[in-house]
């Protein structure tokens, strides 16, 4: 998802700031790989906790895991989560190109992986409020897509549209996008 959304987005960017939405797209594995590593794993799936509950989960921070036979799946479980939650992440760096600096994109992209954790909670963890009523989720699109959708909008609302981009009035040319091929080779990919 990672490469098919990098292609997507750099695609669709002016060709100066093609390679800034790839290194968007590096950073949100990176960073937000690393804080879903600290915190986030355990506030999406720690129910060995007392204080966990239907809301949040509290327990196995940094990957601890009480029980060595437990390491194997725990560890795997960690790997595809981190692919969601990393994907959550991606989806809003479309919606931010060309109008953040990359120092306060990579603040984002490590606290973003907060925002993600507690709808994952509610609908995959053992004791979320969502999963215990029975809802499904088809291929994340309750928790993936929709927070990054959501924080996406947000995003969108704060920084206001790209300066020429939708406006006949502006002086200057709007550029145009960098590579058609990229973008429609990162939708297939996509798809």
């Amino acid at each position: 998802m990672q490469s098919g959304f990098g292609l997507l987005e750099s695609g669709s960017v002016s060709q100066k700031n093609e390679v800034n939405i790839m290194v968007k797209n590096a950073v949100d594995v990176l960073f937000g790989g690393l804080s879903y590593w600290m915190l986030g794993y355990g506030l999406s799936f720690g129910v060995d906790s007392y204080y966990s509950n239907g809301f949040i989960g509290i327990g196995n921070f940094f990957m601890d895991s009480k029980k060595d036979s437990e390491l194997g799946h725990l560890y795997s479980h960690f790997f595809f989560s981190t692919s969601f939650s990393t994907t959550a992440t991606t989806i809003v760096s479309g919606a931010m190109a060309e109008r953040t600096k990359l120092e306060a994109y990579i603040l984002f992209s490590f606290f973003n992986t907060f925002i993600y954790c507690v709808p994952a909670h509610w609908m995959w963890s053992r004791q979320g409020w969502l999963k215990l009523l029975g809802a499904t989720d088809m291929a994340g699109a309750s928790t993936v897509h929709l927070v990054g959708g959501i924080t996406g909008l947000v995003a969108t609302m704060m920084l206001k549209p790209r300066f020429g981009m939708f406006s006949r009035e502006s002086k200057e040319m709007r550029t145009s996008m960098s590579s058609p091929t990229n973008a429609i080779l990162g939708m297939f990919m996509l798809w």
